[in-house]
């Protein structure tokens, strides 16, 4: 698996307005090869917690604060993914801690998914 698409997918995840096609070119590349999930390592992220907390506060959700985020790391693209549950709605991240930006896609099982891009 060539690993150096992470690059061109890191500049789509700065530069590209509609957040819905970065996070298809995800999938569509990565996401769902086996291959790609074994090159990643479990960890954990303090400021990505801390991110995924406050959108947990701001779903109007107290107890979805302490949702816990599955994270994973490629170190040598700095890059991350995730997701976890918040308020009954799967989170999911990618993130590029080299230019600080990321982005999430907030999913409601049927009522569509809410993109955002954020820096921690």
């Amino acid at each position: 698996m060539n690993l150096e698409k992470l690059n061109a997918l890191k500049q789509k995840v700065v530069d590209t307005q509609d957040l819905a096609e970065v996070w298809n070119d995800f999938f569509d590349h990565f996401g769902q090869r086996p291959e790609f999930i074994q090159s990643g390592q479990r960890t954990q992220h303090p400021k990505l917690q801390q991110m995924v907390e406050s959108l947990g506060k701001e779903m109007a959700n107290p107890a979805a604060a302490s949702a816990e985020l599955l994270l994973s790391e490629i170190p040598q693209y700095h890059f991350y993914h995730g997701a976890c549950f918040l308020s009954g709605k799967m989170v999911s991240l990618l993130y590029f801690s080299d230019v600080n930006v990321g982005i999430t896609a907030v999913g409601t099982f049927g009522n569509g998914t809410t993109f955002s891009r954020f820096s921690c």
